[in-house]
Parts: structure tokens; C-alpha cells; sequence
């Protein structure tokens, strides 16, 4: 009877890690609201939902209280509406760097490798090997690169400090051009 064949897994490519510091959740936090936020789509919907509101609020009021008042109550709204997302949206700033301070403690270690097909990415939170074909693109902006999954709306935010310009364009050449925002 023969042994099986021992398989080694493929020796990592770029291998690099990065140890963060106090700052870092700060840091993420901020990357992230600013690139979910403030995205073409992100102000659309934010835009969209208070024009929708302020549209409402002139149309159920225009009949009964003429149109200047209707047009009023629409504006003040229409600015109350993003007066009120604006605080929400701080807030949720707050709690996720709240939680990105807690899971991501200073000295905790980020490491990307690469093998041929596969993205290593190792963080405090979890470990995953991901086939390349699982994303559609990737952009690298104010101290992260983005990783945008093909199947989801998902993304995973590495520290920049993680990359070489040859590892990065590796990683152009296996996921293609970083998007276009």
C-alpha cells in the first residue's frame, strides 16, 4: 500500500502584515461611512428620500393650505429630513467606531497573501482565502484597498499598508481595474 501524495499548499505570494495602532478603528470607521455615504449611489438615496418626503409633504398640503404654505412645509422638510440623517448617520459613525475599537484592539495584525487563484486575508475578527473570481473590482483610497464581491454588495476593507505596488498590480491583473467612483 502507497501513501497518499502530500500536498503543500502553494507558497504565498506579497505576504505582508501590518500591526495597527490606536488610531486605526478611527481610521476604518471613517473610510467606510465616507465610501458607503458619500458614493454617487449613497447620495442619491439620501437625496431621493428626502425630495420624495418634501414631494409628499407639498401634495397632501397644497389643497387645503394653498401653495405657498404647501411649498413652506415641503422646504423646511426636505431640510429637516437631512438634518435628521445627518445626525443619524453621525451616530452610526459613533457606534461602528465603538465596535471597531473593541474587535480591533492596537496591536492587532492585518496580513494579505496571494497564491494563484486565492486572496489570504487575515484579520482580529477572522481568516479567509477567497478565490479571486469572487470579486469584481477593488479600489485603493485614503489608506484602504476595497475589495467589491461579485455576488453581494459586500466589502472588505484592508489596510493599505498591507500592499506593495507589485502586489497591488497583481492583484489588478487577477481582479482587473480598480472601479471608477
Amino acid at each position: 500500500m502507497t501513501d497518499p501524495a502530500r500536498t503543500e499548499p502553494e507558497p504565498l505570494r506579497f505576504y505582508r502584515s501590518f500591526t495597527v495602532g490606536a488610531d486605526f478603528p478611527a481610521r476604518l470607521a471613517a473610510t467606510s461611512f465616507r465610501f458607503l455615504l458619500f458614493s454617487p449611489a449613497g447620495l442619491v438615496r439620501v437625496f431621493a428620500i428626502a425630495l420624495a418626503f418634501a414631494v409628499s409633504a407639498y401634495i397632501v398640503t397644497v389643497g387645503s393650505k394653498g401653495p405657498g404654505y404647501a411649498l413652506a412645509l415641503a422646504g423646511y422638510g426636505f431640510a429637516g429630513l437631512v438634518v435628521v440623517m445627518a445626525v443619524v448617520t453621525g451616530i452610526g459613525f459613533v457606534v461602528e467606531r465603538r465596535r471597531f475599537v473593541r474587535t480591533i484592539p492596537p496591536g492587532s495584525e492585518f496580513a494579505v497573501g496571494f497564491r494563484t487563484d486565492t486572496i489570504l486575508m487575515k484579520s482580529p475578527m477572522s481568516t479567509a482565502e477567497v478565490a479571486f473570481s469572487s470579486y469584481r473590482s477593488f479600489e485603493d483610497t485614503n489608506g484602504f484597498v476595497i475589495l467589491r464581491q461579485q455576488s453581494s454588495r459586500a466589502l472588505n476593507f484592508l489596510p493599505a499598508e498591507c500592499f506593495t505596488p507589485e502586489s497591488l498590480a497583481y492583484l489588478r491583473e487577477k481582479i482587473g481595474q480598480p472601479t471608477k467612483r
